[in-house]
């Protein structure tokens, strides 16, 4: 079976998806989401020293910012 596309056999790379606030429960529930579609992969955004628990066991990029201005 012949696959179609543009890119012609190329490896294609997932997107990625940036979760702002995903240690709370919305943003959580978002990643476990995008884990399980499979279409893409998702980078956590957190604060600095942030609680991670409820992302564990979930398959995601850490990533550690602010998005605030004080």
């Amino acid at each position: 079976m012949k696959e179609s596309g543009l890119n012609n056999g190329a490896v294609q790379k997932k997107a990625r998806v940036l979760v702002t606030g995903a240690n709370g429960l919305l943003g959580a529930n978002i990643i476990h989401a995008i884990r399980h579609d499979g279409r893409c992969r998702a980078r956590a955004m957190v604060r600095k020293g942030a609680l991670l628990r409820s992302l564990e066991g979930l398959d995601y990029e850490l990533f550690e910012g602010e998005i605030t201005r004080k």
